[in-house]
């Protein structure tokens, strides 16, 4: 479980509600201090969300009730990196509030984790957080990849190249601990281990440039060895498109 943390930190699902409906399922988390849910949220948004979480203001939202699930679909949604693909708003304002993203996604992530560790069934939240994680790395690459060639040639640009290698080296990391939950058939359900195999087919494409030529052969055959794990068509279907994305 905590290699599971790890990848999320190193570096979900886009889902769609209606506004009025989450106005009138938030009131109590909102008195709490969590932010409105019937917005897009910010990185400062997720900051202050993991800050009430962590202060135990709320119960831990939970998918089984009306307000956990609403907080759990904004806290995931994809929606919240319209700012980040704005390329009208400069990098300098952008990246920030990314990592303030990141950082509060990750704290929250470890109420979850805390949660599990008592034994407390949360396996499709910690599911639903870590697909968003993967979904958060692969808009972290856009960034990186809009960053890179604004990096002034100057006495300092071979230390902010070393900083972007060691970035996406990280990828390598992350998508190794993504293949290894996929074993993980004693806390996650086979409908989570799908949801984790679409998702990280989905944005495989985007962040494999981080993977050197020997690391995508090594992933590619433990790829492979999941074949028997994914009976559904739906996640075979994502571990074969993996396997053919690094090529026979």
């Amino acid at each position: 479980m905590r290699s599971l943390l790890f990848l999320f930190v190193v570096f979900h699902a886009g889902i769609s509600f209606s506004q009025t409906s989450a106005a009138a399922a938030d009131s109590s988390l909102v008195e709490a201090g969590i932010p409105a849910l019937g917005r897009e949220w910010s990185g400062a948004d997720y900051l202050q969300a993991a800050k009430v979480l962590a202060e135990g203001k709320v119960p831990l939202p939970r998918l089984t009730d009306e307000q956990g699930r609403l907080f759990l679909q904004r806290l995931t949604t994809t929606d919240n990196f319209s700012r980040y693909r704005d390329s009208t708003l400069p990098l300098e304002k952008r990246l920030p509030d990314y990592f303030n993203l990141l950082t509060g996604a990750t704290a929250i992530l470890k109420e979850y984790l805390a949660a599990a560790d008592k034994k407390l069934d949360v396996h499709r939240e910690f599911a639903q957080q870590l697909a968003f994680g993967m979904r958060m790395a692969a808009m972290g690459v856009q960034l990186m990849d809009e960053y890179l060639p604004t990096i002034p040639k100057d006495d300092k640009y071979e230390t902010r190249m070393a900083g972007m290698k060691r970035a996406y080296g990280g990828l390598m990391t992350m998508y190794g601990g993504a293949e290894a939950s996929l074993s993980d058939t004693r806390f996650f359900s086979p409908s989570d281990l799908t949801l984790l195999v679409s998702t990280m087919a989905e944005t495989l494409p985007v962040v494999k440039k981080g993977f050197s030529a020997d690391y995508k052969a090594e992933f590619r055959k433990k790829l492979e060895s999941h074949r028997t794990t994914f009976t559904d068509a739906e996640g075979a279907k994502a571990l074969q498109q993996m396997i053919d994305e690094f090529g026979a």
